[in-house]
């Protein structure tokens, strides 16, 4: 008999071998257990879960909100029953008969008589159950040996090559921390408020590669840690990325670089390459570096940089706690002599109970503008994400 029994059709229901019911809080997380329920006994690519609900991300932030969730999904079963969650780098599963699925006995009868098998049909399958990623909606083909092919819109093989970060910090700083006070303007300095012109979005870009369009995009295998991808974007734009990621003796590492020709419609090309590396006591560090050459305007390559200090740790059973520090720069953004220089702190506060994050941050922009001097704009503030 198997220890939870999972009832799928007309909504979501877990109970366990008492018939008490079993709280997911997450839609995320109940969308999870239902995928690898279904497949009981088998092992599913760590890609193609990220890319089925969280496939509106980035590949990174995909795969570290796939690793969170399956971290709180297993944390609310016993040690026994989490020794049953088959998990390594590359794969996620459960062992057979862990779950008694309702979908299961309605598919194959088992023996059952058909008024018994008819009665398990309880209205659609996960019914008002919305996972809210694109990833339901898109066309995509994957094979353990041959890879991955995706049609429709989402990330390039390109977006989110300048954000491998480790940090823990990235709900709400990363590579796109001009996200921020995106359209705040530069004031001139001895003015009463005399715009400069030029906005904190306009002089900071990471230049995070084709971004997300229309796409006919193919991720390769994960082989040793390593996988390449390569994607075809509406208007003739085309970009390739190689991305890894391993363990080695508790420290992780991420790498990411790419390379995205938009000349057909931007008449731009670009290249990315980011790293972040996470000790086993905490620590971490994350740098990223992109160009872009706009080959038809004359002017000079538009450059950024950052690096990051982070550290994790546990300082109450409420969950962890990650704080960052972060310096960026950026050269000839939006026209040739702009430079720009940002410094951010962040912290990011756990709460696993109820999925959420509280977070706040400090971070302060200059300009380096020419023929006219500009104040600073400093940037905060708190908030929180609960994830339902």
């Amino acid at each position: 008999m198997s220890p939870f029994r999972l009832t799928l059709f007309g909504g979501f229901d877990l109970r366990d071998g008492q018939g008490a019911a079993v709280s997911i809080r997450s839609k995320k997380g109940r969308c999870l257990l239902a995928y690898l329920a279904l497949a009981q006994g088998r092992q599913t690519h760590r890609d193609i879960l990220a890319e089925l609900l969280w496939g509106e991300r980035g590949d990174a932030q995909a795969r570290r909100s796939l690793n969170q969730e399956l971290y709180r999904l297993r944390g609310l079963f016993p040690e026994q029953i989490q020794e049953r969650f088959a998990v390594d780098a590359e794969s996620v599963g459960l062992d057979d008969g862990l779950f008694e699925v309702d979908v299961a006995g309605f598919e194959g009868g088992s023996g059952a008589a058909d008024s018994e098998i008819a009665a398990l049909y309880k209205g659609e399958l996960l019914a008002g159950l919305n996972a809210g990623s694109e990833g339901f909606n898109k066309l995509w083909f994957a094979n353990a040996q041959a890879g991955k092919l995706t049609l429709g819109q989402g990330p390039t093989a390109s977006d989110g090559s300048v954000e491998e970060d480790l940090s823990g910090t990235t709900v709400i700083t990363n590579a796109s921390f001009s996200d921020v006070g995106s359209a705040l303007a530069f004031r001139v300095s001895g003015t009463r408020g005399t715009s400069s012109g030029v906005t904190v979005g306009g002089l900071f870009s990471s230049q995070d590669g084709l971004s997300r369009d229309d796409r006919i995009r193919y991720d390769s295998p994960t082989l040793g840690g390593a996988k390449l991808s390569t994607s075809w974007v509406d208007g003739d734009e085309w970009d390739a990325a190689l991305r890894y990621g391993r363990e080695f003796n508790g420290t992780e590492l991420a790498l990411a670089g790419a390379y995205w020709d938009a000349s057909p419609t931007a008449q731009k090309t670009g290249m990315a390459v980011s790293a972040s590396a996470k000790a086993p006591f905490g620590t971490s560090l994350t740098g990223g570096y992109s160009v872009e050459d706009l080959e038809a305007t004359a002017r000079e390559d538009e450059e950024f940089w950052q690096v990051k200090l982070g550290h994790d740790f546990k300082i109450t059973d409420i969950g962890g706690t990650a704080v960052s520090l972060t310096y960026a720069q950026t050269d000839n953004a939006g026209a040739t002599n702009r430079e720009g220089t940002y410094v951010g702190l962040a912290a990011v506060q756990n709460v696993a109970k109820i999925g959420a994050e509280i977070y706040a941050l400090f971070g302060q922009y200059d300009a380096d503008l020419p023929g006219v001097v500009t104040e600073d704009i400093t940037v905060g503030g708190v908030g929180a994400r609960v994830k339902f």
